[in-house]
């Protein structure tokens, strides 16, 4: 009996090894998703500041001429 419980042990030692680097691989995946949305919005953000200034410039250039 104490072999087939020792056996488990061993057994599940992997199981739970796995188990462990799937739950980091599925915080990484969160962290990942978050920093993507965040990088999206920066973007989306920039774009429309780089909009803005190129505006800018070209009435800028306007009153120059």
């Amino acid at each position: 009996m104490a072999k087939v419980a020792a056996a488990r042990g061993v057994d599940l030692e992997p199981i739970d090894r796995l188990e462990e680097k799937v739950r980091m691989l599925v915080g990484m995946i969160d962290r990942l998703r978050a920093d993507h949305a965040k990088a999206v919005e920066d973007n989306a953000r920039l774009a429309r500041d780089l909009d803005s200034l190129r505006n800018r410039l070209s009435e800028a250039e306007g009153t120059g001429a």
